[in-house]
């Protein structure tokens, strides 16, 4: 029979195996400074160890803390399509820890109202969209704001559907990406004119007014 059948390819998952390494990570997630759902699902994944589209999709109606119970409907479990519309198929029973059931206590007052545990206009980052919330988990910063400058913010993040964080992150991101490549052209340019690269002044003002039209 062994003879008939292929061998099944072996396959080997992404792991944190170094306790080290897991315990900064933890760190990390629990000093997360986004928003208040963000954190809440960062710090609950890894007491419930579900799947990130398990976690994204969660409703209110599936908990029932007094019980620590979370239970995952079978639509949205890794399970076949057939299997997933069974009436039979049971759902996935999650006993909560005490920590998690504070987690979710914090988070019901802003989000309880809402049919998603994390709704929409509190997306949850990109890691956890994409299943790899471990691996991208940030320091936190503290920076002095002026009070209107966070309050543009809060507007501007609440138009985009995104968490002020991230619309922090993406602007230092754009900021230090035009920052780092004007300091490599002033950088090129000294050394040009250290080796006696230069062009004349004259030239360059000819130069200029020939692309734009311009008289001289």
């Amino acid at each position: 029979m062994s003879e008939a059948l292929a061998p099944v390819a072996e396959r080997h998952f992404a792991a944190m195996l170094d306790p080290v390494q897991l315990g900064h990570l933890l760190r990390d997630l629990d000093a997360y400074s986004g928003t208040l759902p963000v954190r809440a699902a960062l710090r609950l994944a890894p007491l419930v160890f579900l799947r990130p589209g398990e976690m994204r999709k969660a409703e209110w109606p599936e908990f029932n803390p007094d019980a620590a119970e979370w239970n995952v409907p079978a639509s949205r479990r890794k399970l076949t399509q057939v299997r997933k519309h069974d009436p039979q198929t049971q759902p996935h029973l999650v006993p909560l820890s005490r920590q998690a059931v504070t987690i979710l206590r914090e988070l019901q007052p802003l989000t309880g109202g809402d049919r998603f545990v994390f709704p929409a206009r509190a997306t949850p980052p990109a890691a956890l969209r994409h299943g790899a919330a471990w691996r991208t988990a940030s320091h936190g910063l503290s920076i002095r704001v002026a009070r209107g400058t966070i309050a543009e913010l809060d507007s501007l993040a609440a138009a985009m559907h995104r968490s002020p964080n991230d619309v922090v992150n993406e602007a230092l991101e754009e900021y230090i990406a035009t920052r780092k490549w004007r300091i490599e052209r002033i950088q090129a340019g000294i050394e040009d004119a250290k080796h006696g690269r230069v062009v004349p002044a004259e030239q360059v003002f000819t130069e200029i007014a020939a692309n734009h039209g311009w008289k001289r």
